[in-house]
């Protein structure tokens, strides 16, 4: 490929700086919303730093911590996948503008599909008795992470999984529509 379509030292360093800041946003809040009432030397918990942010004393729920917890883990877990691969591509010159988009999204895909995967192993797995109370916030932290961490991964065996599951006789489903996407 020619060197006009890779990404510019400038937006090189804007995204590599933005590799910097993320993780620590994201590590930060973490720290604000995990349930644990541990204590600093002033006796502020992590729920009180928050306050000024959210302008009142900030105080959620277990459930809505634990999907916190989730949506931010699932970040980190994506944000280590797609620093990785920043790291590697630009060590080797060959960050193409075409990719910019996936490196932004990737956190926010992370986020989502560990959200989702929250959802069915609360929603199925758990037993009806069992509350938020008995989860272990490290185990779901892990469990998001590893989501987001894993999500190219999880995404091509989940649409895999799903095509042999959901298959349609060929002529039928999409293959029916005539306002269909056709290749350039």
């Amino acid at each position: 490929m020619s060197d006009q379509k890779l990404v510019s030292t400038a937006s090189r360093i804007a995204l590599g700086g933005a590799f910097i800041i993320v993780p620590l946003a994201l590590l930060v809040a973490l720290y604000g919303v995990w349930p644990v009432g541990l204590k600093s030397a002033d006796g502020k918990t992590a729920t009180d730093l928050f306050a000024p942010v959210f302008a009142s004393r900030w105080n959620p729920a277990l459930e809505y911590r634990l999907i916190l917890i989730v949506l931010l883990a699932g970040a980190l877990g994506s944000y280590i996948h797609a620093a990785t691969s920043f790291a590697s591509y630009v060590g080797n010159d060959e960050l193409h503008r075409t990719w910019a988009w996936w490196y932004i999204l990737r956190p926010v895909i992370g986020c989502a599909l560990a959200l989702i995967f929250y959802f069915v192993i609360r929603g199925g797995l758990l037993t009806v008795s069992g509350g938020a109370q008995d989860l272990n916030p490290f185990g779901v932290a892990a469990i998001a992470g590893m989501t987001g961490m894993f999500s190219k991964q999880a995404t091509d065996k989940l649409r895999e999984t799903f095509d042999n599951i959901f298959r349609t006789a060929s002529g039928g489903g999409d293959d029916e529509r005539s306002d269909k996407l056709s290749p350039e």
